[in-house]
């Protein structure tokens, strides 16, 4: 055997998980996201990529070769999930996004373009991309949050003719071939025929694969919910604008010719449903979905106001230093479509005030919600977004308590992961974030991070900041092959 492969499987085995260093937590508040309280003065141990131990500070033997962190004056929480992202291509996910999770204590994510099929868009990965990076993770050869990846979004007609669901039968071929790639749901999307979407469904439940995505324009949210759809992504347009509207049996069927359209102009139909509210048609489709067993993600961060958190001037966020420049001109293409569509973000204000109102009435009357920020979007940051995401539950009514809920254990109770992620007990994984100040005080704090324990690997403050220099680093040198443009 030659030296370098010697060495190479030395390196792999030191880096694995089950064989990084056992780490102990001394003196540190343990926040418990399921009560909303305070634990002070507790002891963490974490062995094996596992939380082995809590007990009371000061009690708890570190192993010999342990590492020892003072949380003294420090909160700890379970690691955050986004629960709707969109990565990029495999190289800028591995060199910056993965980064930008784990930076932002952003441990676990939902990616909502998980496969691109061949050919794949410059801006994305497949599947078979995301196994690799799983694996390099596994052996401790990259640095990444978990992902549960779906398939490329079911949309009706596609380029790609392994892509297309434009009819039922379509439509289940489409889920037996994103099963047979891997994929861990299936994404429908706005285009999508109703019975093309009704066979969808129908394949994915025949073979055990749940259904995340848009509701399609053709089918309404209570059809959606009905027919069980695990989840909806984002609250609007296609889905409760139409819901909780007195017109809805008029206006709907001409959104979707609008959407079908050649040039689609859908900001007056925006218009004329947010008008048409109607409060007793709009409190029977949240009921409904209170009463159901599908999750909503709003994504509220989409509906941010002019000046509100950088919206609208994501050119000058500090941000922008992790933006590729491929990603950058993608931004600045979507951003002019979306605006022509569906209305400049002045336009928009109107209609997004309404989506934050309708959220607060869904908190209210109990529906379950998760953290997701939409990150990739135009404007939208990788893991900054959820911190984000997080306030705005807050501003809509949710606690600090709820809100940390949405993005940890409620994730873990979705995804069917409750009795080993989402809350920090003997057992759980050892996917944590320890903060400076206390969260349930403030939700603005989960931005105030210490360290992040992924899988067990534990990141303090400086390699975090080393994380996200060489990240800075790839997006300059990137930026120089492009011209600097």
């Amino acid at each position: 055997m030659r030296w370098r492969q010697l060495v190479c499987i030395v390196l792999f085995v030191l880096a694995a998980p089950g064989n990084a260093r056992a780490i102990l937590i001394d003196n540190v508040s343990v926040i418990d996201v399921a009560r909303g309280e305070v634990r002070a003065d507790r002891a963490v141990l974490i062995r094996g990529g596992q939380i082995a131990a809590v007990g009371e500070a000061g009690t708890l033997a570190p192993d010999g070769a342990a590492r020892v962190v003072d949380g003294a004056g420090g909160y700890l929480i379970p690691g955050l999930w986004d629960m709707h992202v969109h990565t990029s291509s495999d190289e800028t996910t591995r060199a910056v996004l993965f980064p930008l999770f784990l930076a932002h204590g952003v441990i676990g994510v939902r990616d909502l373009l998980g496969d691109c099929l061949a050919p794949c868009w410059e801006l994305s990965s497949s599947l078979a991309d995301a196994r690799r990076r799983e694996a390099d993770i596994a052996a401790g050869l990259l640095a990444g949050p978990r992902v549960v990846g779906g398939s490329v979004f079911a949309n009706g007609k596609a380029d790609n003719p392994a892509a297309a669901t434009d009819t039922p039968e379509r439509a289940r071929q489409f889920v037996r071939l994103a099963a047979a790639r891997g994929a861990q749901f299936i994404k429908p999307y706005d285009l999508i025929p109703r019975d093309a979407y009704l066979a969808l469904v129908d394949e994915a439940r025949s073979l055990g694969l749940p259904v995340y995505g848009h509701v399609p324009v053709a089918v309404s949210a209570g059809e959606a919910v009905r027919l069980g759809q695990d989840s909806i992504e984002h609250l609007g347009g296609g889905n409760y604008l139409e819901a909780c509207s007195a017109r809805e049996d008029i206006l709907r069927p001409q959104v979707v010719r609008q959407a079908l359209s050649e040039e689609p102009r859908l900001f007056p139909l925006i218009e004329a449903l947010v008008e048409s509210t109607a409060p007793a048609e709009c409190a029977a489709a949240i009921d409904l979905l209170a009463r159901s067993d599908t999750w909503l993600t709003p994504t509220l961060v989409l509906h941010r106001l002019p000046g509100e958190m950088g919206a609208g001037a994501w050119h000058g966020d500090p941000m922008a230093a992790y933006l590729h420049p491929g990603e950058r001109a993608y931004w600045h293409r979507a951003k002019a479509t979306f605006d022509l569509v569906q209305g400049s973000d002045e336009q928009r204000r109107g209609y997004n005030l309404w989506v934050r109102e309708t959220a607060r009435r869904m908190h209210a009357a109990g529906v379950k919600m998760l953290a997701g920020s939409d990150a990739g979007a135009p404007g939208v940051f990788w893991g900054q977004a959820l911190h984000q995401e997080l306030e705005m539950l807050v501003s809509i009514g949710l606690s600090p308590a709820e809100a940390l809920r949405s993005a940890t254990l409620g994730p873990a109770e979705f995804l069917g992961e409750a009795g080993v992620a989402g809350r920090i007990a003997p057992g759980m994984r050892a996917d944590l974030v320890l903060l400076d100040e206390n969260p349930l005080a403030d939700i603005r704090n989960t931005r105030r991070i210490r360290a992040v324990i992924a899988r067990g690997r534990l990141f303090d403050r400086a390699e975090l900041d080393a994380l996200l220099a060489r990240a800075r680093a790839f997006v300059a040198r990137a930026d120089a092959a492009a011209g600097g443009e």
